[in-house]
């Protein structure tokens, strides 16, 4: 549950871009049941885990990078990946309560193409957030950086993410997290005073509402 002044102890709020902002993760699911992938998984409530060799043990690392890569290859224009419902109320909420707002992803900035697509989707949805607002952390690659990392070095001191690992990372730097529900992290019990469990946007939503609303 959420403190009711969360948000008025925070003024540069992060936001994840994948599962958080756009709904990726059913088009990759799709995706690989078209290419004969991931059968067992029929929905995304059956998506337990990012990693899909722990859903398909026949997968390779590399098999399931490559599902990740050649759907992020299909999606030439905005409108193919949706965004996550509520998404874009907490958006304009968030900017009414006077919040600076960036998105961070792990995303990688290593190949152009990436970036390209990303920063085009963004645009789309959310034309207020300039390019320096987005951060990649190429969590994929050698390169990698933890998103507390990027977080301490903006001055960040909340995020809203639907990774348990990320959730881990962030409140170990003493960086508050709100944690979305998603199937893929359900699996730990974990508590700590700066994680906060929400279900969906709707109940971020509602604890904005009545800041904006106690606040005028």
């Amino acid at each position: 549950m959420l403190p009711s002044n969360i948000f008025l102890q925070h003024s540069h709020i992060w936001i994840d871009l994948d599962e958080t902002l756009a709904s990726t993760v059913s088009g990759v699911l799709a995706h690989a049941h078209s290419q004969g992938k991931l059968l067992t998984c029929q929905t995304i409530d059956e998506v337990n885990f990012y990693d899909f060799t722990l859903i398909d043990p026949t997968l390779t690392l590399q098999d399931a990078s490559g599902i990740w890569e050649e759907y992020g290859k299909l999606t030439l224009h905005p409108e193919s990946v949706p965004l996550v419902p509520g998404a874009k109320e907490w958006m304009a909420l968030l900017l009414k309560a006077g919040k600076e707002i960036s998105i961070v992803t792990a995303r990688s900035d290593q190949e152009s193409w990436k970036v390209e697509r990303t920063l085009r989707w963004i645009e789309n949805h959310f034309p207020h957030i300039s390019q320096d607002k987005v951060a990649f952390v190429n969590h994929f690659y050698h390169e990698a950086r933890p998103k507390s990392v990027a977080c301490k070095e903006r001055g960040v001191t909340l995020m809203i993410d639907d990774s348990m690992e990320n959730a881990h990372d962030l409140v170990g730097a003493w960086i508050a997290c709100v944690l979305l529900d998603r199937p893929w992290n359900q699996w730990n019990d974990f508590f700590h005073p700066l994680l906060h469990r929400v279900k969906n946007w709707d109940e971020i939503n509602s604890y904005l509402k009545h800041l904006i609303w106690t606040s005028n």
